[in-house]
């Protein structure tokens, strides 16, 4: 027997599709290292914090696009991708 409205359960041709609202996706290791190195940058790791916050926050950006939304933790690596960014201008800004 064929179903009355075929269209009504359309099977999914996109890894998103599959989603399920309510279980959050696991967040990148590297964001959160990211965001770890770039807050540290400013009390204990001036300038190696800051550019492994830089590196760690491109590379995971760069991991969650590519994950289709199976890794999270895009909000983190960018505030640590920042975190970096703003610690190396600060620093490169002084003069001495």
């Amino acid at each position: 027997m064929e179903d009355k409205w075929p269209e009504a359960s359309p099977s999914p041709q996109h890894p998103l599709d599959t989603f399920s609202p309510g279980v959050p996706a696991p967040s990148s290791p590297m964001a959160v290292a990211s965001l770890a190195t770039g807050i540290l940058s400013y009390f204990a790791l001036p300038i190696i914090g800051a550019v492994v916050a830089v590196i760690t926050g491109v590379s995971a950006r760069r991991e969650i696009r590519r994950s289709g939304g199976a890794v999270g933790g895009w909000t983190m690596a960018t505030a640590g991708l920042w975190l970096g960014i703003i610690h190396l201008a600060l620093v490169g800004g002084q003069r001495p």
